[in-house]
């Protein structure tokens, strides 16, 4: 068995980091995303970290979930 999770849940995993490391962080995430093909559903309010991410934005509003038009 493998210890490679194929989806990441990440609630502001980079909340408290200085812009440096959270730029590391951030690319640590993505390589893992490319080497195991695994989905990330990361929580942000940075709207810059947001467009660097991801590749699909949604909020929630009023309880429910929508995709945000960029």
């Amino acid at each position: 068995r493998s210890n490679h999770p194929k989806i990441l849940l990440l609630d502001e995993p980079t909340a408290n980091l200085d812009a440096a490391t959270a730029r590391k962080v951030e690319q640590m995430i993505d390589d893992y995303r490319r080497e195991h093909d695994a989905a990330v559903l990361w929580v942000s309010h940075d709207h810059a970290q947001r467009e660097r991410v991801a590749t699909r934005h949604f909020c929630i509003k009023d309880g429910a979930v929508e995709k945000e038009l960029l």
